[in-house]
């Protein structure tokens, strides 16, 4: 299943949902047609943005985040844009990384300990977190001024899609927001 979104204004509005209602996909509900853009949704549509742009989106974060998770925020676009789509479920093996490893700088001897057995465990995986679910993927539809002027969401059942096959799901919704047509995946 999967929804097609556009930015106006400070709200995410879903234009379309393709997909029969189905309890084994992890869609919201259709009365959610509308969500504030604000951190943490709506980084598909600032990823490309100017500085400004991202400032003011990050402006709109609920009150009580912290300037770490505002600095997470700001990390999660610059992977959006390096990825080029963004993972629903925050299962950025990157971010993984940077995590751990401004947790070892900034930590007590005893927590340095700690996070680094945790980093040695995350290298000694091959720099792959755990399989787990990413619940669902959003991409880019860019205009002729290289705009994002709507986004395609795409939802699998629960647990269907993992860090272990999202490059293959993420490759076929990129073919098809550059198409406009659907593509198969493996």
């Amino acid at each position: 299943g999967g929804l097609i979104c556009v930015q106006v204004g400070h709200e995410i509005v879903v234009l379309d949902r393709v997909g029969e209602h189905d309890e084994a996909y992890d869609l919201p509900a259709i009365e959610h047609t509308r969500a504030r853009l604000a951190p943490p949704l709506g980084g598909i549509f600032v990823a490309w943005s100017d500085a400004e742009a991202i400032a003011d989106w990050l402006s709109r974060a609920k009150p009580s985040a912290t300037a770490g998770d505002i600095e997470s925020y700001r990390r999660s676009l610059a992977a959006i844009r390096s990825r080029g789509y963004s993972i629903g479920s925050q299962a950025d093996v990157e971010l993984q990384l940077q995590e751990l490893l401004s947790k070892l700088e900034s930590g007590d001897d005893g927590e340095r300990l700690a996070v680094a057995l945790e980093l040695a465990d995350f290298v000694r995986q091959g720099r792959r977190a755990p399989a787990r679910p990413s619940g669902h993927l959003v991409a880019p539809v860019f205009d002729d001024q290289g705009t994002v002027s709507m986004s395609l969401t795409l939802y699998g059942r629960h647990n269907q899609i993992a860090d272990t096959n999202v490059a293959a799901y993420a490759d076929a919704l990129l073919a098809a927001s550059r198409t406009g047509r659907p593509h198969a995946c493996d």
